[in-house]
C-alpha cells in the first residue's frame, strides 16, 4: 500500500528536487527524513480516521489555496538574501523535473502531511499542466489526473483550481522556458481540455481565472462555467 511503505522514497523525491545550490544541510535531512516516517507510520497504524481516547472533534481546516509542489521549495527558499526572484528560479527549476509519477508521489506526500494536521478540504491551484517544452501529454489532463490520485490515496477532499495560463505576467510577455509547461497556448485549447476532464467520469474540477490570460481569453474563460 502507498501509505504504508517507508518514507525513505518520498524524503529522496523532495531532496532530489531541490535546486543544487540550496540542499539543506544534515539536521535538516534528518528532521525531513523523521517526519516523513511519522505520518507513514501513523497512517499505516491507526488510519486516516483514527482518535484517541478523549479526543475533541473540530471541524476539519480546508486549505483553499495550495501549490502542491512548492513544498520542495519549503525551507530552502527562505535562506540567504533572497527575495521573490530568486525564489521564482527555485520553483521553475522544481517544475521543470517534475513528471506525472513524481508529482503524484510528492502530492500524496504533501496531502498526507496536511490530513495528520487537520486539514480535511484542499483547494489546489494547479498550473503545471504539460510536458517539458509544453508539449501536451498523450492524455491532456495527466497532471491533473496526478493531483486527483494523490488526494484520493491521502484521503483529502479536492478542490482542484484549473489555471488558465497564457502570459508572462501582468504586462503581457509571451511565456518562455518552463513556463510553456503551464500554457495551453489559446483559450479555447484551455476550454477544450478542462472539458475533456469535466466529461472524463472522473472527479469533477472546479477552474480558477488569473491575472496570467490576457483580455482576449475572457470571454472563453466566462463562458465555460456557463456550459458546464
Amino acid at each position: 500500500d502507498t501509505l504504508a511503505e517507508s518514507g525513505a522514497a518520498e524524503v529522496t523525491l523532495i531532496l532530489e528536487m531541490i535546486p543544487s545550490w540550496e540542499q539543506p544541510d544534515d539536521e535538516l535531512r534528518a528532521d525531513l527524513v523523521a517526519s516523513v516516517e511519522y505520518w507513514r507510520k501513523a497512517i499505516a497504524e491507526r488510519g486516516l480516521a483514527g482518535e484517541a481516547a478523549g479526543t475533541v472533534r473540530l471541524p476539519g481546516f480546508v486549505n483553499a489555496h495550495s501549490h502542491a509542489f512548492h513544498r520542495v521549495l519549503r525551507g530552502a527558499s527562505e535562506t540567504g538574501s533572497g527575495n521573490f526572484w530568486t525564489w521564482r528560479q527555485m520553483m521553475y527549476a522544481v517544475a521543470e523535473r517534475l513528471d506525472p509519477d513524481s508529482y503524484r508521489d510528492l502530492a500524496t506526500c504533501v496531502y498526507a502531511e496536511m490530513v495528520l494536521a487537520g486539514w480535511t478540504a484542499v483547494g489546489e491551484f494547479h498550473y503545471l499542466h504539460h510536458g517539458p517544452g509544453g508539449v501536451p501529454y498523450a492524455d491532456p489532463n495527466e497532471m491533473s489526473w496526478a493531483i486527483v490520485d494523490a488526494a484520493e490515496a491521502a484521503g483529502i477532499r479536492l478542490t482542484l483550481l484549473d489555471t488558465c495560463y497564457l502570459q508572462a505576467g501582468v504586462g503581457g510577455a509571451a511565456v518562455e522556458g518552463v513556463q510553456l509547461r503551464f500554457s495551453d497556448g489559446d483559450g479555447d485549447t484551455w476550454s477544450r481540455r478542462v472539458t475533456a476532464a469535466s466529461e472524463s467520469g472522473r472527479p469533477k474540477k472546479a477552474h480558477r481565472f488569473t491575472c496570467t490570460s490576457p483580455s482576449s481569453a475572457r470571454r472563453t474563460r466566462s463562458a465555460w462555467p456557463r456550459r458546464r
